[in-house]
């Protein structure tokens, strides 16, 4: 006993020393911090920043409101008034009203970066790329030539409190992706966003493009998660709405809701639940309340994989002002390698008024694998009437999808249509043959009958070049025109069969227009060679 009371008073005193020097130490660091802050001026370093922009980027930069800084404990700084020019020129690239950072200093030792908040208001940004890469932020992003290579450790990591954008505009124009007009961030708040963190966002922005021509609006919420060691996005609980106009459709209405996942390492898409709804205007087809639906997709291309659960197509609306009505149900898809299961895909087409058309088209259940997936005895059945015409017929193939390829194919097509047109006889069309079809080409082997007489066309069509470019070639062995005309027409023609080959190279114009030279009413085609021999 006396032994430990001994030794507790002999280090009583060295842990009072102690404590006594850390206060101390503390004190002065504190006191050190509030002279540096009450003293620093950031307003006196605006000229070093100019003066380093015109130097090492030939920029003008000016800074013509206040910075507020702050030290401790977070680090803090606020500007206002900031014009950046052109590279070379005195045109304005950036122009910024107000912006404000935090980030907490303690953090930062542990090799994280904690922001508080991030606010930007008014901020206008040019941005221009050419048809050869170039851009005129580069030089922003180039890295100093003698800057000496940073040595390896850990990764920084970073968590943000808060953002908060409004009136955000970038105005481009880049050659290269084909994109020209203005996007309006009108307002962007989230939550915390870190590593794995979902957060709330909510925005609303504004897009007025010419090239592609897309103008409207885009607003909405969803719950977004980082995964910055996958570069992916998981995006849930969707809630965003379109209203405006897009290529090919006018008064746009539509919404998303649901959830999807992106993995930029793997390359893996997911989607669960998402439905998409609206109306929309395609040239004279008026989407009305039309609906697609999807339980589930799953896209995993390193391990050859493709699920689809649930896929439910429904629209509605007018063509050309009559009720039109599409239906399309496929429940199960499900593709891993080499092993491919599913169910049978149907659907049905119904067009009222006085011109009406019934169609409904049904397959087998699939087979194949993730390289070739083959849909088996596709039919497609219809029917219709305009006035006194009439037609009704069948189709029947094998559909085959190449999903990395972006191909299609139809192979064993067997067309068999029944046509009754007042001016002409009853006209019974087969044709047999093949097609396929990807981004860049597509390609046909056709033969059949017009009322007996027989006939044969392949040809192709080139879709990467402009103008669009076909070549077609089509044989009759015997073309009697007179089993196609009614008796009394038949009766007094007196034109003999033409039987021959027609071969045909067409090619089609960049745009609709009528070329100079060629008469208002002819077709915008143009035959460069064809031949045609006629026997008595």
């Amino acid at each position: 006993m006396a032994l430990t009371r001994g030794h507790d008073r002999m280090k009583t005193p060295w842990m009072r020393k102690l404590l006594i020097g850390a206060g101390v130490f503390v004190l002065l660091i504190a006191a050190a911090l509030t002279y540096l802050v009450a003293t620093f001026d950031p307003n006196a370093y605006k000229g070093l920043a100019v003066d380093w922009m015109k130097t090492n980027r030939n920029r003008t930069l000016a800074i013509n409101g206040p910075i507020k800084l702050s030290v401790f404990p977070r680090l803090a700084v606020q500007v206002s008034g900031v014009t950046l020019s052109e590279k070379n020129r005195a045109d304005e690239f950036l122009s910024l009203d107000e912006a404000a950072l935090s980030v907490d200093v303690l953090p930062l030792l542990r090799q994280q970066v904690v922001v508080d908040r991030v606010s930007a208001r008014g901020l206008r940004v040019n941005y221009q790329r050419g048809d050869k890469g170039a851009s005129n932020i580069d030089d922003l992003l180039a890295s100093e030539p003698d800057t000496p290579t940073q040595p390896s450790g850990p990764a920084l990591r970073f968590d943000v409190s808060s953002i908060q954008l409004d009136d955000l505009k970038l105005r481009l124009r880049d050659d290269q992706a084909k994109l020209a007009g203005e996007i309006t961030l009108l307002s962007l708040n989230t939550g915390r966003v870190a590593d794995q963190v979902e957060s709330p966002i909510k925005l609303q922005a504004r897009v007025a493009l010419t090239s592609p021509p897309v103008q409207g609006e885009l607003s909405g919420s969803t719950q977004l998660t980082l995964a910055l060691g996958d570069k992916g996005v998981r995006f849930r609980d969707m809630q965003l709405v379109w209203k405006g106009n897009a290529p090919g459709a006018q008064a746009v209405n539509a919404s998303l809701r649901g959830a999807l996942a992106f993995d930029g390492n793997k390359g893996t898409l997911q989607a669960d639940k998402v439905e998409l709804t609206g109306d929309a205007t395609l040239g004279t087809l008026n989407l009305a309340k039309s609906t697609l639906a999807l339980e589930r997709f799953a896209y995993d291309p390193e391990n050859k994989a493709l699920l689809l659960s649930k896929l439910r197509i429904k629209l509605g609306g007018t063509s050309s002002g009559q009720p039109l009505s599409i239906d399309l149900d496929w429940p199960e898809l499900s593709v891993k390698g080499e092993s491919l299961t599913g169910s049978a895909l149907s659907g049905q087409i119904s067009l009222q008024g006085p011109t009406t058309v019934e169609a409904s088209f049904k397959t087998a259940a699939p087979s194949g694998s993730f390289e070739r997936i083959v849909v088996p005895n596709v039919e497609i059945t219809l029917k219709g009437r305009s006035g006194p015409r009439q037609i009704a017929g069948s189709v029947r193939a094998t559909l085959l999808l190449q999903l990395e390829k972006g191909a299609v194919a139809l192979d064993g097509l067997d067309t068999q249509l029944q046509l009754q047109e007042p001016s002409l006889q009853p006209l019974n069309i087969n044709i047999q043959g093949k097609a396929d079809a990807s981004a860049q080409a597509a390609h046909w082997a056709l033969k059949g009958q017009i009322n007996n007489n027989p006939f044969a066309s392949e040809g192709s069509a080139i879709l990467a070049t402009t103008p669009l470019t076909l070549n077609v070639a089509a044989r009759f062995d015997t073309l009697d025109l007179n089993r196609l005309l009614p008796p009394t027409a038949a009766a007094a023609s007196a034109s003999p069969p033409l039987t021959g080959l027609l071969p045909c190279r067409l090619k089609q114009p960049m745009s609709p227009q009528v070329p100079t030279g060629r008469p208002p009413n002819s077709a915008p085609w143009a035959c460069e060679q064809s031949s045609i021999s006629a026997t008595p």
